[in-house]
């Protein structure tokens, strides 16, 4: 018996999106118009600052310079990946 070939465009079996055949679209193109919806405007600055006072609680209460740095690191990492995202409005990237 021989396996059916898998169409690249079609979806993955498990129904994820991911993997082998899976349409691998970002979020903000997942909806067909490639456009940010408002409550991703909304929500997605909030899901930032509520991740960075969460990562506050241990720089304010640990006093290990060390783990400062690499807290900062990581929020201003985020930072700019938020930053980009939102400059690119739901875009993919050409790179």
């Amino acid at each position: 018996m021989t396996e059916p070939s898998q169409d690249p465009s079609a979806p993955s079996p498990s129904g994820n999106g991911v993997g082998p055949g899976g349409n691998n679209q970002t979020p903000a193109k997942a909806n067909g118009n490639g456009k940010v919806s408002l409550a991703d405007k909304i929500i997605a600055p909030i899901a930032f600052l509520m991740f960075a006072a969460f990562l506050a609680f241990p720089v304010y209460f640990i006093e290990a310079v060390d783990l400062w740095i690499v807290i900062v690191v990581v929020v201003v990492m985020a930072g700019v990946d938020f930053y980009q995202a939102l400059k690119s409005n739901g875009k993919l990237s050409k790179g």
